[in-house]
């Protein structure tokens, strides 16, 4: 597979000009519901189908080294393009440049997903998370942490990039390898 420019693949996620909200943004708030909307080089920008959602099985490893291992897990799913027109990488989110859950970010997923490691084990497989819009490119960001809900001390930080999520399909096999975050 080529290298894909991550323009072309923001631009099949919105609708032409004469269908855009034509509304400044800058964040994706401004817009509306986050996972409904993108704000895209500070403009509002419709999904082209809003029915459209595909899935991902996504896999979490940690590293064997790490001492304590997350109870809990929070997943985004992120365009790889940050509301003022910046590629987003998944450098940016590990080094601690960019957090997930910034305003600055367009997420693909409503709401982060949600998970409990339940046992011990450095492999977590086959976490099916549904809703979430097609893209052409996505980054896949794990975090966990030491207690439930996210609360307690962070403690790992994952990401996967060029991850592509199609209507009504399946996407398989993402694996995120999730390391102590950077400091």
């Amino acid at each position: 597979m080529g290298i894909v420019i991550v323009t072309a693949a923001c631009c099949s996620l919105r609708c032409g000009g004469s269908s855009s909200t034509d509304t400044e943004c800058r964040k994706v708030d401004d817009c509306g519901q986050p996972g409904q909307v993108l704000c895209l080089s500070g403009r509002c920008e419709p999904f082209d189908d809003p029915l459209a959602y595909g899935s991902v099985v996504v896999n979490l490893s940690f590293d064997r080294d790490m001492v304590v291992l997350p109870t809990s897990a929070y997943v985004y799913f992120l365009l790889p393009e940050l509301v003022d027109g910046q590629a987003l990488s998944c450098a940016d989110i590990t080094s601690g440049r960019v957090k997930a859950s910034s305003p600055a970010i367009n997420p693909l997923l409503a709401e982060p997903a949600y998970l409990v490691f339940n046992g011990t084990g450095t492999f977590f497989p086959n976490n099916l998370i549904q809703l979430i819009r097609p893209s052409s490119l996505a980054l896949v960001v794990a975090e966990g942490f030491e207690r439930l809900y996210g609360e307690g001390t962070f403690l790992a930080i994952g990401c996967s990039e060029q991850i592509v999520v199609q209507n009504d399909q399946t996407t398989q096999g993402v694996v995120v390898q999730l390391d102590t975050p950077a400091d």
